[in-house]
């Protein structure tokens, strides 16, 4: 399952999580460095033409971008990253294969390990974490209303 989260995160101290056999995270981005709201409208754009673009084709498409290799599992990883969702801006776990997604509310708050323990096996996570920004600056994050959906079983069509 190819999945792309996009919302807010921090790294969480002194923590880790587990990767099962199966599992990747690509973060996309400098590990534990926001994401400008931008860059990560764009990197969603490419991978919406290219699910399976690698790190090191966006960084040569994209100025600001630095590529860095994915978490794979089966094994531990530290730190973990606290994550948030977001009532004004757009933050949202979307399914690559079916491109059905759903908003992540202002509510929402997880972890990077409990998302990928939820999410189960076989998992590619594209893990975006963006800055905040005033939403005159807002770009265009290019999903479609009409895949929008209500729940995360949804989401990974289970």
């Amino acid at each position: 399952m190819n999945i792309i989260l996009l919302c807010h995160g921090g790294l969480k101290d002194y923590s880790s999580f587990e990767l099962a056999d199966g599992q990747a995270v690509q973060y996309r981005g400098n590990y534990g460095t926001p994401l400008s709201a931008q860059v990560a409208a764009a990197v969603i754009k490419a991978l919406k033409s290219d699910p399976y673009m690698t790190d090191k084709q966006l960084a040569s498409s994209l100025k600001g971008y630095t590529p860095i290799a994915p978490l794979e599992g089966k094994g531990g990883f530290s730190p973990d990253v606290n994550l948030a969702g977001d009532d004004k801006l757009p933050c949202f776990i979307m399914n690559m294969a079916n491109g059905r997604w759903m908003p992540l509310p202002g509510t929402w708050r997880s972890n990077l390990g409990r998302v990928v323990s939820d999410l189960g096996s076989p998992l590619w996570l594209n893990l975006l974490c963006c800055t905040t920004l005033k939403d005159s600056d807002l770009p265009e994050v290019g999903v479609q209303s009409d895949h929008m959906v209500k729940s995360w079983s949804e989401v990974i069509g289970a």
